[in-house]
């Protein structure tokens, strides 16, 4: 994901909610994986700021309901910055707001932009783009990787399936990990396929 990525703030603004009761009911184990690559369609590096912070937020708040909270805060609709030629310059302040609004301590999110992880987000970059299993196998970006990229015991769920069939990314999710809307959130209801099962069939 990256911060400015308005497929991720779509697919966050769907989903975040049904992550957080599974997450929270122990259903599953959610794994982020921020990166930097669209630090282009901005003028000031914002994708490397806000994905840093998300990154330093992990690493030094142990309450991940606040990390959890922020990454909901940075795609939020009232939030999230547009690419390109309509972003608007968004400084460390307005991300910061976002966190403390999630509840990171602000001696956490005070320290979370001095760069200390941009080296390693450009070698993630490097990496991410080169893993054969996270490249589209269909679609206009067929035989690449983009975002937003979910990935469910390490198969890469398709987009532009999803696009075709027309299916909410909420329901999509659920599918994929063979659980009810009414298991979202049920301790001791684990999804069907398991911790290691391939995600079932969207048709």
């Amino acid at each position: 994901m990256d911060p400015l990525c308005p497929g991720c703030g779509s697919l966050h603004r769907q989903i975040d909610g049904d992550l957080d009761k599974m997450v929270n009911a122990g259903q599953i184990n959610l794994v982020y994986h921020p990166m930097n690559f669209l630090d282009q369609d901005s003028t000031d590096q914002y994708s490397t700021r806000a994905s840093g912070a998300i990154l330093y937020v992990a690493s030094n708040d142990p309450n991940t309901e606040h990390l959890m909270n922020f990454v909901s805060n940075l795609y939020s609709e009232d939030y999230q910055p547009s690419e390109g030629p309509d972003y608007k310059a968004t400084g460390n302040d307005k991300i910061k707001a976002q966190a403390l609004k999630a509840g990171v301590p602000e001696a956490v999110i005070d320290k979370a932009f001095d760069g200390q992880y941009n080296k390693w987000l450009t070698a993630v970059y490097n990496y991410t783009v080169s893993r054969p299993e996270l490249q589209n196998q269909s679609g206009q970006n067929k035989g690449s990787m983009s975002t937003p990229a979910v990935t469910i015991n390490g198969t890469l769920i398709d987009q532009t399936e999803i696009s075709q069939l027309r299916l909410p990314q909420q329901q999509a999710l659920l599918k994929s990990l063979g659980l009810k809307e009414s298991q979202v959130g049920q301790k001791g209801v684990l999804p069907k396929i398991g911790s290691a099962g391939a995600p079932e069939s969207l048709q």
